[in-house]
């Protein structure tokens, strides 16, 4: 939970850069920028993402711990992560 909570924050701010600069609305990121957001933020949160999404999949009882109202909100909210994470990953890729 933790872990979604710190990425939900995190990921506005470079969303936000990303988008923009992919939207020509801001100057574009610089190679080293791109570089640094594919391999060291993109390469490191897709993947970690996807593995506690799937991890959480394969334990479904986890919700028997925290509540099926706090494991539904937990999975919503790490989908909409992967999902922006994906997008913005995708446009790095594409500058």
């Amino acid at each position: 939970m933790d872990f979604t909570d710190e990425l939900k924050d995190d990921i506005r701010t470079v969303a936000r850069e990303v988008i923009d600069a992919y939207n020509n609305r801001t100057n574009a990121l610089s190679d080293e920028r791109l570089v640094s957001l594919n391999k060291n933020y993109f390469g490191f949160y897709c993947k970690y993402a996807n593995e506690v999404y799937n991890s959480l999949v394969d334990l479904s009882s986890y919700s028997d711990i925290i509540g099926t109202k706090e494991y539904d909100k937990l999975m919503s909210d790490l989908s909409i992560c992967k999902s922006i994470l994906d997008a913005c990953s995708d446009h790095v890729k594409r500058m």
